[in-house]
């Protein structure tokens, strides 16, 4: 509530600082309840720094807190003074930004502005891999406020308003598609590495960090997209088509793998190119036949069934194979065709030592005799 808030310290004065700036502009502005999280959000915004706060409630003549909110996220130009009394490093939040990167370092420049490629929050371990700066760099950033660290879970995050800053810095950087490179390369490759954990007991620890990291790893998969890095996306996939299922956004996971199936098809023919377009289009048709799509599904299915299965696919990628197409049996058509097909895929599964394969195909067998004997398929 807002009388709560009053009395919450840091943000309470904020929020009062905010009212008092409105109120310049638009005498008996009050703070509803209505409007608490937008004001909140743009406190958070710009840091706290009363000059922002102050240039954003100039705004309330014109627009709701919402949509200056909305506007703060979209251009930090946004917030500047048309007074040409005030002194210059006191008309804009990027005159203030301006100020403060002139007091970095060479070496603290460079951290801050690869830090602009994550979205929200990160890990050290994921800083320290995309940027390559050390421990003592990004404690350098926190120390001047240009990045937060939650000791609860040893995270850190960069306010919107500074990563837009530092955003504009990284598309003039030389290495740019460098740095890039390595964010995709850090979220991608660890969502494969963790991959078949998905089906065991860390499943629901696995989720809740996708959960977490669902920006960063948005903006990766793009970026492998943009970028044509199939095996990268290839790793993932196994994974990410059950996180968005789970979460119930089949239809952002289609728009993201239909453009990543087009990437991956633009690249030169080879057994590698094939078996990363097979495990891709495996990913989404699962996931479509989970979302109960069985057009956009049996499509998906035909394309992955058409000499995309080579020898470059792994064990667990063959029981994925056979796993796909008994899921679309089993849902949308004859679920007693499968069991050839499992069978000989158990058979590899236990030739490999393979106890997660041997599960799958056990679960999808089962389900294949239950259809017979239930009395909702016959023969």
């Amino acid at each position: 509530s807002l009388d709560g808030l009053a009395e919450a310290g840091d943000i309470g004065d904020a929020l009062q600082l905010f009212v008092q700036s409105a109120r310049r502009v638009r005498p008996g502005f009050e703070l509803v309840d209505a409007d608490l999280d937008a004001v909140v959000k743009i406190c958070e915004m710009v840091r706290g720094v009363p000059l922002g706060i102050e240039l954003a409630a100039a705004w309330v003549e014109m627009l709701t807190p919402s949509e200056i909110s909305e506007e703060i996220t979209r251009n930090l130009d946004f917030l500047e003074s048309e007074s040409h009394d005030a002194p210059g490093r006191h008309r804009s939040i990027r005159a203030v930004f301006d100020y403060s990167w002139n007091l970095l370092s060479e070496e603290e420049r460079a951290t801050f502005t690869r830090i602009a490629v994550f979205r929200g929050h990160f890990s050290r371990a994921a800083g320290q891999f995309v940027t390559g700066a050390g421990l003592r760099q990004l404690m350098a950033l926190v120390n001047k406020s240009l990045l937060r660290r939650t000791p609860d879970e040893g995270m850190y995050e960069i306010h919107e308003l500074s990563r837009q800053y530092a955003e504009e810095k990284l598309e003039n950087a030389t290495d740019l598609e460098t740095i890039r490179d390595s964010h995709s390369t850090y979220y991608l490759n660890t969502l494969a590495e963790r991959s078949s954990e998905i089906f065991g007991r860390n499943s629901q620890e696995l989720l809740e960090r996708i959960e977490k990291d669902i920006e960063n790893v948005r903006a990766a998969w793009k970026w492998a997209v943009k970028r044509g890095h199939a095996q990268l996306l290839r790793g993932a996939a196994k994974v990410l088509d059950i996180y968005f299922d789970l979460r119930g956004q089949s239809d952002q996971a289609d728009t993201l793998f239909d453009a990543a199936e087009e990437a991956i098809r633009a690249l030169p023919a080879s057994p590698e190119r094939d078996a990363a377009l097979g495990t891709v289009i495996g990913a989404h048709c699962r996931l479509m036949i989970s979302a109960r799509v069985p057009a956009k599904s049996k499509i998906l299915l035909d394309q992955m069934k058409g000499g995309l299965l080579n020898a470059q696919w792994t064990p667990f990628e063959k029981v994925f194979y056979a796993e796909t197409i008994a899921s679309y049996e089993l849902i949308f058509g004859e679920p007693t065709s499968i069991r050839a097909l499992l069978e000989e895929t158990l058979a590899d599964a236990e030739k490999n030592k393979d106890l997660l394969g041997q599960l799958l195909c056990n679960i999808s067998l089962s389900r294949s005799y239950w259809y017979r004997l239930s009395g909702e398929r016959v023969d």
